[in-house]
């Protein structure tokens, strides 16, 4: 099945890892599974604002990826501080 995993890496930078049948098309085409998204949560406080900052890349995302459920990483869960669940799209 292909999802979509949102993760943070070092200073924000929000990637999106493709997984299922179209990680093989995404890699062909960048050479990786896992490519940056137009996203960064640096400098982003308080944790009122990540939240709201990281349910608008959510939407974002999986809007532009019709019928493929696009969830936040549990790493990325516990560093926005949500606590919502992993609801499919």
């Amino acid at each position: 099945m292909n999802r979509i995993t949102l993760e943070i890496e070092g200073y924000g930078q929000v990637i999106a890892r493709f997984d299922g049948e179209h990680a093989a098309y995404i890699r062909e085409l960048f050479g990786t599974n896992r490519i940056p998204t137009p996203y960064n949560l640096k400098g982003i406080y308080p944790v009122v604002l990540l939240q709201t900052h990281g349910a608008r890349i959510l939407a974002d995302i999986r809007e532009k990826n019709p019928g493929i459920p696009v969830n936040w990483s549990e790493d990325a869960e516990l560093a926005l501080d949500l606590d919502w669940p992993h609801v499919p799209a």
